[in-house]
């Protein structure tokens, strides 16, 4: 038997096609070499597709985690500074309050905690226990209404920093 010549203009036809309908012929099989791209066929196709892609897409997108409202940067948006007025001075209080203003939390979503002040700066792993952020098990603040509530005593008294993102 005489291998019959294989139509290869098609632009449909990869360089595998081309190889399968060349074997094919030598076999007696012309049917990929009469291949035809069929526009309807291929347009049906994928208006079944479509619908499948559609919900797919709509399920991975339920599915992303949302972003947890504690991670973030957090400022200072309110400073009470409670001394007591027989040991302090109002300019004292008044400094302290400044200095506490220019404070920065950083979590990240690995739980580590990132607190740089005026003269500090340091990092370490926090929990939340029933509002209550814990550094290494010890209470460091809360965390209530969208706001990081931290307290800090010393022999003069109390200051209290409120955060917001």
């Amino acid at each position: 038997m005489v291998p019959r010549p294989v139509e290869t203009g098609n632009p449909f036809l990869t360089a595998a096609h081309r190889f399968h309908a060349q074997t094919l012929a030598y076999a007696g099989m012309t049917w990929a070499a009469n291949f035809k791209f069929n526009k309807k066929d291929y347009f049906c196709s994928m208006k079944n597709r479509f619908p499948f892609l559609i919900a797919l897409a709509v399920t991975l997108s339920a599915c992303t985690p949302k972003s947890d409202p504690l991670f973030g940067t957090w400022t200072v948006s309110k400073v009470n500074v409670q001394f007591d007025e027989q040991l302090s001075t109002p300019e004292l209080v008044k400094q302290v309050g400044e200095m506490e203003k220019q404070n920065v939390i950083k979590i990240s979503t690995d739980s580590i905690l990132t607190f740089k002040g005026l003269d500090i700066e340091w990092q370490d792993r926090i929990s939340l226990k029933n509002e209550t952020l814990l550094r290494n098990g010890a209470v460091f603040g809360s965390w209530k209404n969208g706001e990081i509530v931290t307290r800090s005593g010393s022999p003069l008294g109390e200051v209290v920093v409120v955060y917001r993102k």
